[in-house]
């Protein structure tokens, strides 16, 4: 199909590498997690952008554990900051303090 470019080369349009965090500067959604639409079957199927990372280069997520992300950053979609834990262990994690980054910062790498 001609124009046609695979989920697995798009996404990487939309991430920004910085030393630490990968940024997913694409789609959001109400909660401030990136979103992905991966187009698959033809149709739309919307995902979270850091579970789709990890999926690519970590394989599957195991069955009834939840990505936490250690450095904080919703939008961050590197590997190595993201741990999969229970639901349970992710929403006592979210009571400790997190940095976010901020809507300007975002708009700011989307211009890279």
């Amino acid at each position: 199909m001609p124009g046609y470019e695979p989920a697995s080369i798009r996404f990487w349009r939309y991430v920004r590498k910085t030393e630490s965090c990968w940024h997913w500067i694409g789609a959001t959604g109400d909660t401030g997690y990136g979103r992905f639409n991966t187009g698959v079957s033809g149709g739309h199927r919307a995902v979270y952008s850091h579970r789709y990372a990890w999926e690519r280069l970590r394989g599957p997520i195991p069955v009834g554990l939840v990505l936490d992300h250690l450095c904080g950053n919703r939008l961050c979609v590197n590997p190595d900051h993201l741990e999969p834990v229970t639901m349970y262990e992710n929403t006592r994690r979210g009571n400790r303090h997190r940095p976010s980054i901020a809507v300007d910062q975002v708009d700011e790498l989307r211009l890279f």
